[in-house]
């Protein structure tokens, strides 16, 4: 308890280490801005599937699957997120992963003294090797992410079916109608603590899947707090684009805002897995050193 008080007392220490590290080295930070513009260029690829001369591959497809109207505007942009989300899927998956693996193998090259070593070629060649494990591991934070949903949508549907209009039933209703969103990112950081040290324990030590989960609920069992916070932290600053789409500001009157509520989310959760990656990094290797 007493070694766990005191690393609660390094959150903030780490986390502002973190920072100072990704602004301090682009060589870590490279990563990070390819998986942004990746992202960015995906949406703005989506923006416009239904304009000349995308549209006559895409329109048929989309038009089969959602409509004729999903087409033209303004529904067009109450379609982009849906269709955003399936590609960030695939792109977490397949790309986002293994990048933030290079950036993490970066960190650990940093901290061993290896400047040479950091080029964002060397740092591909080195982290290539454990593609496959990095792959199941987002495959399992994935499955666990999407299954957690799944079973709050069942609830989600219990409390739809609430006719109360007052009362203990009817609070509970509107915080599980209204606070739909929240739930969602907090179990959406509930799966990222679950699973917080995989990435690195790859990474760092070359670990297969299985070993490095194993690894990481140990670690995980011994700094539960420390690790929660230094995901939960940045995590908050997701709050304020939810409550913005929750209002729906502007929504109705320029649908155009859909748009560019994608783009912040983009580059505020790729900044959230930047510093919650250092940080976690940093914070293993330490460990590591603490016991040799």
């Amino acid at each position: 308890m007493k070694k766990e008080k005191l690393v609660l007392k390094k959150i903030f220490p780490t986390l502002a280490s973190a920072i100072s590290t990704l602004l301090g080295n682009k060589e870590i930070l490279f990563p990070y801005m390819v998986i942004c513009f990746i992202q960015l260029f995906s949406l703005e690829f989506l923006n416009i599937v239904h304009r000349a001369p995308l549209n006559s591959f895409f329109a048929p497809v989309i038009r089969k699957l959602y409509g004729e109207i999903y087409l033209h505007y303004p529904l067009n942009f109450t379609l982009l997120p849906q269709l955003f989300q399936y590609v960030q899927i695939v792109f977490y998956v397949l790309v986002s992963t293994f990048l933030v693996a290079v950036a993490i193998k970066a960190v650990v090259e940093l901290e061993s003294g290896n400047e040479k070593g950091l080029d964002f070629g060397s740092l591909v060649k080195k982290t290539l090797s454990s593609y496959v494990s990095l792959v199941l591991a987002a495959l399992v934070v994935l499955a666990v992410i999407l299954l957690s949903f799944k079973l709050f949508d069942k609830v989600y549907a219990r409390a739809v079916l609430i006719s109360a209009t007052g009362g203990i039933k009817f609070a509970i209703k509107a915080v599980i109608i209204y606070g739909k969103p929240f739930f969602y990112l907090l179990l959406n950081a509930i799966a990222t603590v679950l699973f917080a040290y995989v990435v690195p324990i790859i990474v760092v030590d070359k670990k297969k899947i299985f070993a490095a989960i194993w690894e990481n609920f140990k670690l995980l069992f011994k700094s539960p707090w420390f690790t929660f916070c230094i995901v939960a932290i940045p995590y908050l600053f997701l709050v304020p684009g939810l409550l913005l789409k929750y209002i729906n500001f502007l929504g109705n009157d320029y649908p155009e805002v859909k748009f560019w509520l994608l783009v912040i989310d983009v580059l505020v959760m790729v900044a959230i897995d930047a510093v919650v990656y250092t940080s976690l990094t940093i914070f293993y290797i330490m460990k590591k050193g603490e016991s040799k």
